[in-house]
């Protein structure tokens, strides 16, 4: 989460675990996870999957929802995660980025987008 608070400013710091109904937007919240263990001889690791959740409502100048501004934030926070690795806080490798992608939201007013990253986690 620090990293892209570090590195997307847009978002004002504004990255969480869950946000609230009236949480300012643009907003990223930390989505679904899950890990599969990935042991090799004498070494116990584990492949872990985490999505990523950006949320925006702009508009454009016809007041229609402005998808290439969540399509930025989206490709920023992608290239904010690609290949980084927290390695002073444990013994990762450098996170791959699996997936990305925006879509409209069903409640008509957000666009959502996702980045999905995948690391392998040594320990």
């Amino acid at each position: 989460m620090d990293r892209i608070i570090d590195q997307v400013p847009a978002f004002e710091g504004r990255v969480y675990d869950k946000a609230v109904e009236d949480t300012p937007v643009p907003y990223v919240t930390m989505g679904a996870s899950y890990g599969i263990d990935d042991d090799a001889e004498c070494i116990e690791a584990r492949l872990i999957t985490v999505q990523v959740d950006i949320w925006d409502s702009a508009r454009d100048e016809t007041g229609d929802v402005d998808k290439g501004v969540c399509e930025d934030l989206t490709d920023d926070v992608a290239a904010a995660l690609k290949g980084w690795a927290d390695t002073d806080a444990l013994t990762m490798h450098p996170l791959r980025v699996t997936l990305v992608r925006v879509m409209d939201d069903p409640d008509g007013v957000s666009v959502h987008g996702v980045v999905q990253v995948e690391v392998l986690v040594e320990g």
